[in-house]
């Protein structure tokens, strides 16, 4: 997982597509355009296969993600990327039956 570093003050983005679930942020002053380099990498956290996307609350970013044999929901500081928690469960595949 990687997060930009983006200089503002972002609010909470507690579900999928945002506080609306359209997919569009209430903050003003937000960055229209990166550098040609990308924007500065905030922090890095290797997890595994992702297909989730953040929720961000309360300062912490809530996602998923998978190895072969469970699926985890980890919970993040939202500033340094240090895991706080994690739940696994066991993945459902086409094997089960």
């Amino acid at each position: 997982m990687v997060t930009p570093s983006v200089s503002s003050q972002a609010g909470d983005w507690p579900q999928f597509l945002g506080p609306h679930r359209a997919g569009i942020s209430d903050e003003t002053g937000l960055v229209d355009t990166f550098p040609a380099s990308g924007p500065a990498i905030t922090w890095r956290v290797p997890l595994g296969v992702g297909m989730s996307g953040l929720a961000i609350y309360d300062g912490l970013a809530f996602t998923m993600y998978q190895d072969a044999d469970h699926q985890f929901v980890v919970t993040l500081h939202a500033k340094s990327g240090k895991q706080t928690k994690r739940a696994a469960g066991r993945v459902a595949n086409s094997r089960d039956g």
